[in-house]
Order: structure tokens, then sequence, then C-alpha cells
């Protein structure tokens, strides 16, 4: 059914557990597993300030984030197939590799923001549901607000 899975992640942490999670579903369902992180580009005065190019400061950003991902995904203990790291729109850099017809689902994770702004359009999340050729299978971020969660139980008490 699912041959080849794209899990999404951002830079905040990545996504605080949706990488490990999804990576870990791929495995179960007997796909692919592509990991893909866009980092939209800081404007140029932050960087201009530092007395660097932008495109300098935002390559070696990148770096950083391929390397941070590249360990999280050694301690998950499975075969990714690929990692692209890349910078951009990431709900355009999404939408393009699902519409060229290379996955068959994808999974990407919401910040727990409240109600009224988990799926705030202009969201990525939002856009992808809204566009995606293909299912897309949204999971919570978890992070320190979340206690007591067990992964293999998916049960957590939010405060």
């Amino acid at each position: 059914m699912y041959r080849r899975v794209l899990v999404a992640v951002d830079g905040c942490e990545f996504n605080h557990g949706v990488l490990e999670r999804g990576v870990e579903l791929a495995e179960l369902l007997g796909a692919e597993v592509h990991v893909l992180c866009v980092q939209e580009p800081p404007p140029a005065l932050q960087t201009q300030i530092l007395g660097e190019t932008p495109r300098e400061v935002f390559e070696e950003h990148l770096e950083e984030v391929r390397s941070r991902i590249r360990e999280a995904l050694e301690g998950c203990g499975v075969r990714v197939e690929s990692l692209e790291v890349c910078g951009g729109s990431p709900a355009g850099v999404i939408l393009r590799l699902l519409n060229e017809g290379r996955f068959d689902l994808v999974v990407l994770g919401r910040h727990g923001r409240g109600l009224r702004h988990r799926f705030r359009p202009g969201s990525t999340t939002h856009r992808v549901l809204a566009c995606a050729p293909c299912p897309v299978l949204v999971l919570p971020c978890m992070d320190e607000k979340t206690i007591g969660m067990d992964r293999k139980e998916g049960v957590g008490e939010r405060v």
C-alpha cells in the first residue's frame, strides 16, 4: 500500500519526535523512508551584520541541520533511503515532491499551539493537507508540555 514514505520535518528540533515516529512508522509499513527538512532562508539583514554573505551563513546552517538529523537517524536504527535538507518554502518544496508522484504518503508534524493556530491558513500543515495528491499523516509534536507520553501506547496528558 505505502511503498515510499516522505517524512517532512522543520528545524524546530525535527518537530519534537516527528522524525523518530515518522521513520519508525514507515519501517513498520515496510516502506522506503525518505526524510526532508526545508528551512526558510533568513532575512538578509541578520547575516550581513555578522560580516558574511547571507548565502554562506545559510549554507553553514543547512549543513549543521543535516548533521544533526543524521545523528538523530542513527539513533533510530532505521534505514533511510534519502535525506534532503534544503532552503525554500517548506509547503512548496513538499508539494513539488508529492506532485512528482515519488511518494505514497507524507508524514509531517504540527506544533501544539492550540486549536486556533493548529491548521491556520498559510501554515505548512494546512497547505500540504489542502493540496497533497496523496494521503497526509499529521503527527502532534511532542514538547516539554507533553507529560507522561508513552510512544508505544500513544497516550499522553497535555497540560
